[in-house]
């Protein structure tokens, strides 16, 4: 359910990608995440990305890999708005 309601919000606002933030101290809620990337990304046909942090353990965050992780994301967003633009 979860899936469809995220392709259904993702038409909806037009969005350019999927970025999933999993908290690794939440094994929870992170259950089946990056399936849930893949098969969103796998319908939409839009680009989706996968940052693990933490907010509670510091050991899990890096400020410096998150900037790239996140930089990376958006160069590969702006390429594929120039592949469709041209």
């Amino acid at each position: 359910m979860r899936t469809n309601m995220l392709c259904t919000y993702m038409e909806e606002y037009q969005a350019d990608g999927f970025l999933v933030n999993s908290i690794k101290s939440c094994n929870s809620f992170a259950a089946g995440e990056l399936l849930m990337l893949r098969e969103i990304e796998e319908r939409t046909g839009k680009p989706a990305a996968f940052i693990e942090t933490d907010l509670v353990d510091p050991r899990y965050f890096s400020a410096a890999n998150v900037k790239n992780r996140l930089e990376s994301y958006f160069q590969m967003i702006a390429q594929k708005r120039a592949r469709v633009a041209a």
